[in-house]
């Protein structure tokens, strides 16, 4: 690597030399200045400004005009206060609280279709003591025909009012009506009258619209029945008493006839004699 003069443009040689031989121009390049010495050089700054505050306020008798003014601190504070209050109370805003209901019946909702899928695949409906975690990670080999989970969350969330979901599982009575899935409303109270209840079609939709199976529906569904091989020989050889007895009672029967034509014949002869 050759060197050049900045200034007379002179070549210096492979080596950089601070002041150039031939017009006499330092080159030094200007140490950065680290870490430490920025931090002395703002302990400077910051000295000469109190000294400048105190000496002013020694030839005026006040004290340094506050930047922006007090009034401009004074409506931050009253901006803050107001963010403050809005956010405590903010269930008292209509549009906050018509959100929050819609947020809770969507999510309730959905619940309920969830619970219809579970019903579709199973038969039965999660018992009280399963609650709707049922819809989440319950093992398979717990339920049969179980095919979840129906619900992605892990842990299911609350309410909008950060109040759990009341669930009550069905009768063993399959005419019995869905299960009671129920949230406690703005009050965190149930049984008051802004209870939030799902809508009831939701518990049927899976079994109306079977598209989220992507057109798969168990066999017991297509009236189609599933049997191991013991139980079809089994079933084969019932098959094979009842056709072999079909056979016999058959042969009976004609064996009946023709003994009643022959009997016939013989008295119509007689007859004739």
């Amino acid at each position: 690597m050759q060197f050049r003069c900045p200034y007379c443009k002179a070549d210096i040689g492979p080596v950089a030399l601070a002041k150039c031989p031939k017009c006499g121009h330092v080159m030094a390049v200007k140490r950065k200045a680290d870490a430490k010495d920025r931090k002395n050089k703002r302990k400077v700054i910051e000295s000469i400004r109190s000294d400048a505050a105190r000496k002013k306020l020694e030839i005026t008798g006040r004290a340094p005009v506050i930047p922006h003014g007090p009034r401009f601190y004074l409506v931050i504070i009253l901006f803050f206060s107001a963010l403050l209050f809005v956010a405590l109370n903010y269930s008292t805003v209509p549009q906050y609280r018509d959100g929050k209901l819609t947020r809770t019946t969507v999510t309730i909702n959905t619940f309920a279709e969830a619970l219809g899928r579970f019903h579709f695949h199973t038969g039965v409906y999660p018992t009280t003591e399963q609650g709707l975690t049922a819809l989440t990670w319950i093992e398979t080999g717990k339920i049969p025909g179980y095919n979840g989970p129906y619900l992605m969350e892990k842990f299911l969330p609350m309410d909008a009012w950060k109040t759990p979901y009341r669930y009550e599982g069905p009768g063993d009575d399959p005419s019995d009506p869905p299960p009671t899935l129920v949230s406690a409303g703005p009050d965190r109270k149930f049984d008051t009258e802004d209870d939030i209840y799902p809508d009831p079609d939701c518990f049927y939709r899976a079994g109306q619209d079977t598209s989220w199976t992507n057109e798969w529906v168990p066999y017991a569904k297509r009236g189609i029945r599933i049997v191991t091989k013991e139980q079809k020989a089994l079933m084969e050889a019932a098959e094979a008493r009842k056709k072999q007895r079909e056979a016999e009672e058959a042969a009976a029967r004609a064996a009946a006839a023709e003994a009643a034509g022959e009997t016939g014949k013989d008295v119509k002869s007689e007859e004739a004699k």
